[in-house]
């Protein structure tokens, strides 16, 4: 599990595409300049998008626009296609793809769409011949399907402020997780009330604000643990737990596992 304004990587930065065949995707809240793009082929699982939480079954399309909120929660088993790329990889005449209406539905489902994905994911994993402009073709005509499914008029309004409240936050928590944080000190850093934070906070990231920050350091004691020279108690600490108790409680809950030295790679 993951969660921050993620800044991601590529093999080739001059084509920034990435595709994975994914199995009981679980993802916590996160955003990014990339469009992100599930295709479900068995079981189901739930993403939640700006406020909205939808339940995608075999052959919907999930849609995550640049810079959306959003998060997956595991449903049972599911396996998926995921599509993440940049922007500026899809013809500017897509207009939803620079302005995108924020309450819009974000699922879908359409055979072409479908096919194109499954085209898309075999063009990059044989990386035959000429894939890169098969793989630009096929993201070309999948963005028109896309616009003409859920944005058939392009927003022309800035991400609301909530949104980018929500934005700053998971930034300011992503960068202090490991220090003794209060939902009011988070709230304070976007100008908003205890309460007004909670009642946002919570829609937006598919969960409550302590659960929240328990998995991010949860997943930075992962990382740590990968060490087997590192006690867990020191583990703990760096994390920003303040006991070993509340660590292996949180840990627990988070992976259904106990913490281990040298179990958990990054």
């Amino acid at each position: 599990m993951h969660a921050d304004h993620e800044i991601r990587r590529y093999e080739d930065v001059q084509f920034p595409y990435s595709t994975h065949l994914s199995q009981n995707l679980e993802f916590m809240a996160h955003w990014h300049h990339e469009i992100e793009l599930i295709l479900v082929l068995e079981g189901q699982v739930t993403m939640g998008v700006n406020q909205q939480e939808f339940l995608l079954t075999a052959g919907d399309i999930g849609v995550s626009a640049s810079q959306d909120i959003h998060y997956y929660s595991r449903c049972g088993k599911s396996k998926l296609i995921l599509l993440i790329f940049r922007p500026e990889l899809v013809p500017v005449s897509a207009g939803w793809v620079l302005h995108p209406q924020e309450s819009s539905p974000r699922v879908f489902r359409d055979p072409q769409a479908a096919d194109r994905m499954v085209a898309i994911h075999r063009e990059f994993t044989a990386r035959e011949q000429d894939w890169k402009p098969a793989v630009l073709g096929h993201t070309a005509v999948l963005s028109c399907l896309i616009g003409r499914a859920l944005f058939p008029v392009p927003a022309l309004a800035a991400p609301s402020l909530q949104r980018q409240r929500m934005q700053k936050a998971l930034d300011y928590l992503e960068t202090h997780f490991r220090e003794d944080l209060t939902l009011e000190q988070v709230a304070s850093q976007v100008a908003l009330s205890r309460w007004a934070f909670s009642h946002q906070f919570s829609p937006t990231v598919g969960t409550h604000f302590r659960a929240y920050l328990n998995g991010l350091r949860v997943r930075e004691a992962r990382r740590l643990l990968s060490d087997p020279a590192r006690k867990v108690i020191d583990v703990a600490l760096e994390s920003g737990f303040n006991s070993l108790r509340s660590f292996n409680r949180a840990f627990k809950e988070q992976t259904n596992t106990t913490p281990r030295p040298t179990v958990f790679g990054a």
